[in-house]
């Protein structure tokens, strides 16, 4: 559950949401779920006057060991998530940084909506928490979501 700083409160990851931005739900079908990113890193992030993007290291943790006791990952792949016609941003901390939950929702109140942003209902919002207590939300008219498969 990502914490929104505008709210203050947690919410559920909407899956219907993340199908319906291109490229989700063949990313949900390359993992097998909707994933929240837990324990995934956020590599880069850029900005620009209306568009943003995030580049993320993901995987899917397995129930297996390896001989040091750490869990085995499989899955690695580099996703990366443009939002276009950004209407509004709410970040704290710093990246490169490691994810605690990320998720897209509709916006359906103004209270999800920072001060001062261009955000309508219905717009997009990604949202994360990081292991360090930072995170935010970044609001947008549009989301694309890639990926590209890691060799091992």
């Amino acid at each position: 559950m990502p914490f929104s700083l505008i709210s203050r409160t947690y919410w559920d990851v909407d899956p219907d949401c993340l199908s319906e931005i291109e490229g989700g739900s063949r990313l949900r079908d390359w993992f097998g779920f909707s994933t929240t990113f837990h324990d995934d890193e956020i590599v880069r992030a850029s900005f620009d006057a209306n568009n943003a993007e995030l580049v993320i290291a993901a995987f899917q943790m397995t129930s297996e060991t390896d001989e040091k006791g750490f869990f085995v990952q499989d899955r690695q792949v580099t996703v990366t998530i443009y939002l276009s016609n950004v209407t509004g941003i709410a970040l704290e901390g710093k990246f490169p940084t490691q994810v605690l939950e990320m998720g897209f929702r509709k916006v359906e109140s103004h209270d999800q909506t920072p001060k001062n942003s261009l955000v309508d209902l219905g717009d997009i919002e990604l949202a994360f928490d990081d292991i360090y207590s930072g995170g935010g939300s970044i609001f947008a008219k549009k989301a694309k979501i890639s990926f590209v498969p890691q060799k091992d």
